[in-house]
């Protein structure tokens, strides 16, 4: 995914927005891929949360968007919870404007710090949705159509750490860059790379070539 540059427009809506208009596609055509009413395309984009019942009904939603528009499940969904808490602790604060002086005065105090803690939390997910992956793929597309038997599979890491494809050791070059060739099967060949350093994992890439 590329590094937004100004983080103060970094909104699920702008993010789901931005990919989509990449990628060409309108919601009616980005509707029929994921087969999803395009209303609650729009409604993502344009933070109307109010069109959904519950969480349930949008996380398989924004699933299906992640793989589509090429971004983070995980991004997306983190994104999508710090607003849907903004958008309520901001009609919880209206509910109470109603109650007398001297109990909303206590009462304001309990919002003041749930929004402090929210700003926190904004900031800690936009930095962990606008920073630059690990691992970067020359070639991005997410399924690919190939004829030939070998595949050079093309890309660097941007963090140290040592890198596997389908739990195989990559040799690494200079800078982190590396070329690996990859004989494919008849068929559908899924890859995964992994980035880990210390045992933990910084980051995870999935792909599928289909062999002809």
């Amino acid at each position: 995914m590329s590094k937004i540059q100004n983080n103060t427009d970094i909104t699920l809506g702008y993010i789901l927005k931005k990919y989509r208009l990449q990628l060409e596609l309108t919601h009616t055509s980005l509707s029929d891929q994921i087969s999803i009413d395009k209303k609650y395309i729009i409604a993502l984009e344009n933070g109307n949360y109010q069109e959904f019942e519950s969480h349930n009904q949008v996380f398989p939603i924004l699933k299906r968007l992640s793989y589509v528009l090429g971004l983070k499940y995980t991004g997306l969904m983190e994104l999508y919870q710090k607003e849907y808490a903004i958008y309520m602790a901001s009609h919880q604060k209206n509910r109470f404007s109603h109650i007398r002086m001297s109990y909303a005065s206590v009462r304001n105090i309990g919002v003041m710090i749930l929004l402090g803690g929210i700003c926190v939390y904004i900031g800690v997910n936009m930095y962990r949705l606008a920073y630059i992956p690990a691992i970067q793929l020359d070639d991005k597309s997410q399924y690919r159509i190939y004829e030939q038997t070998e595949y050079v599979l093309k890309g660097s890491i941007t963090r140290s750490g040592e890198l596997t494809l389908n739990g195989q050791r990559v040799i690494l070059q200079e800078g982190g860059v590396f070329e690996t060739p990859i004989y494919l099967d008849q068929g559908e060949n899924r890859l995964e790379l992994v980035v880990k350093k210390d045992d933990t994992i910084i980051d995870t890439v999935q792909k599928v070539i289909y062999k002809k």
